[in-house]
This record gives C-alpha cells, structure tokens and sequence, in this order.
C-alpha cells in the first residue's frame, strides 16, 4: 500500500483535530483497499497533506469504487454507513471528519477520479503561516556590522 505525508510548515492545528480528520479518512480507505473482491491494481491508499496559499489540503484517496451516486448525498450524516453495522456501530466517522472540518472553518468533499478521492481544506491560522524555511546553504542575508537578521 503505498502513502505519502508532507506538512512543510506548522499548522497551528490541535493533534486531535488532525486525527480525528486524517484518521478517519485514512481508515475508510484503507477498508475500501483491503476488499478481497477488489483487483490486486485497486488495493491502494494515498495520503497527503500540505499547506497551500493560506490552507492546510488534507488529502486521502483509494483504489475502491466509493459511494453510489444515491449514497453520495448521505456519507457525512451522522448514522449514515454503506458498510454492514458492527458491534461498535457506524455511521460516524465521516460525519465527525466534517463537524471538525467545518468547527475549523473548513470544509470536506468528496470526489471520484481513479478512485475515491476526499479532501479536506482548513484555514490556517494566521499566525501559522509562514515562509517556507531558506534551505541550510542559503542562510538568511545579514546586516553590516550588526549580524541581525533582516526580517
């Protein structure tokens, strides 16, 4: 199963927050990839996350077919599961990933592309968005005399 995880800046964003996010989506994905019924090239899960003009992009996608044009409409209800009930209930993770999304000022959305695609854009904080780090061999210009950095 493939992944990938790339934050290249802080976010500014509570751990559970981003958990009850990444791992919930991360969690339906990776139940739609284990279908033994699926073909052996649908079995993947993709992860990713990144910061983009102000956003953090929280991105989760698989190989499954994903939810029928009618079920669409429902995921993010609460209740609402296209999975058989188990002993510990379903119907919420889905609706929890868009309580927080929205609670953050975001938002989720589903897509299908080559697979099921669910995407995540929160707001950063303001005081979470910085320039990207200047890399080791390019250090930052200094002052003449003072060595302070210019900022």
């Amino acid at each position: 199963m493939d992944y990938r995880i790339e934050v290249d800046s802080p976010t500014g964003f509570s751990a559970q927050d981003l958990v009850t996010i990444l791992g919930n989506l991360v969690d339906n994905a990776i139940d739609a990839a284990a279908d033994p019924a699926r073909p052996a090239e649908d079995r993947w899960v993709e992860a990713e996350a990144h910061t983009d003009a102000g956003w953090l992009v929280l991105q989760v996608a698989d190989g499954g077919p994903g939810p029928s044009a009618e079920d669409r409409g429902h995921v993010f209800d609460l209740g609402f599961s296209t999975k058989p009930a188990g002993p510990a209930g379903r119907g919420i993770g889905l609706a929890l990933v868009r309580q927080t999304a929205l609670s953050l000022g975001g938002d989720v959305e589903l897509t299908l592309d080559s697979g099921t695609v669910f995407t995540v854009e929160l707001p950063l904080p303001a005081d979470a968005v910085r320039p990207p780090r200047r890399p080791a061999d390019n250090p930052p210009p200094t002052t003449a005399g003072g060595g302070h950095r210019d900022r």
